[in-house]
């Protein structure tokens, strides 16, 4: 008896010691380890206000998971969706950040970038004549209808536009000596303008000088 009483406060934290060792090593070393997983996602930008349109030069973002790979293995580009907020934000420049939403959030380790600069501009639209493309020597003369087309997008681009450029179609999309082409929005040196819509944006093409179908 002596012995169980000597030193008895150390021998009771001993065990207890012993035992939480014991489970550590056969109950939480079996954990499962842990995987990770990168998916790519689209950016959207949410919460524009009327009135204002956003820009951003990040299309897409790297999220990276991580967990058991039971839980990896169900996790798909589908059932996430990767935004920035603008809400409340009048036209300016901002650097935002990403936040990603979707079954099993907790299990995203990174978001690359982190943040996304946003440029808010103003809507604005306007009418811009609608010009051949090309024009140098041997290149035909063309007739547009309508001759005229409305641009519209961020401010700042919008502004920029001079007209909307029409190409030749190529040979065989010709018919009773017209055809359909796509206006493209472009500036003073018939460069085009990305981000900017045209409406409509195809346009009836003839050559000048042919006598078109129903007319004499």
């Amino acid at each position: 008896m002596d012995f169980i009483r000597r030193n008895f406060g150390l021998k009771v934290w001993a065990v207890i010691i012993a035992v939480v060792l014991w489970f550590s090593f056969n109950h939480l070393g079996r954990a499962q380890p842990i995987y990770s997983k990168t998916l790519e996602l689209p950016l959207g930008v949410h919460g524009v206000a009327a009135g204002f349109v956003p820009s951003t030069p990040a299309k897409k973002v790297t999220v990276e998971f991580a967990g058991p790979q039971s839980t990896l293995d169900q996790i798909s580009s589908d059932e996430f969706s990767a935004y920035v907020d603008c809400r409340g934000k009048a036209a300016g420049l901002y650097s935002l950040p990403v936040a990603v939403v979707g079954p099993n959030e907790d299990a995203v380790r990174s978001i690359n970038p982190a943040q996304v600069v946003v440029t808010v501009d103003r809507y604005a639209y306007r009418s811009v004549p609608v010009v051949a493309a090309s024009s140098g020597a041997g290149a035909p003369q063309l007739i547009f209808d309508p001759k005229a087309v409305t641009v519209a997008g961020a401010q700042s681009l919008v502004v920029q536009v001079f007209a909307a450029a029409v190409s030749a179609p190529p040979r065989g999309e010709w018919k009773n000596g017209a055809a359909d082409a796509k206006a493209t929005a472009v500036d003073a040196k018939l460069a085009p303008i990305a981000g900017v819509t045209v409406a409509p944006p195809y346009v009836r093409v003839a050559i000048a000088g042919r006598r078109q179908p129903g007319r004499r």
